[in-house]
């Protein structure tokens, strides 16, 4: 079995939490659209799979473009 862990949560969030121990960064297939990882603000284009770093603390978030979430200022 193939099983992912990434979830959206509503229409403009996508989680792709990190389950494997002492990872730090994540691999995942981003859905087609523009999304924004909430963390960096870099954006990226869907319909691909992309590897992102995921330090402790920052699981791998996106917000679809329209709708678009900025954490970076949160401390």
């Amino acid at each position: 079995w193939d099983l992912h862990q990434e979830m959206m949560i509503g229409e403009s969030l996508y989680v792709a939490p990190v389950v494997e121990q002492g990872a730090t960064s994540r691999t995942l297939y981003l859905p087609r659209g523009t999304w924004f990882h909430v963390w960096t603000g870099t954006s990226y284009e869907g319909g691909q799979e992309i590897t992102v770093d995921a330090p402790i603390g920052q699981p791998p978030v996106f917000s679809r473009g329209e709708d678009r979430v900025d954490l970076r200022s949160i401390e």
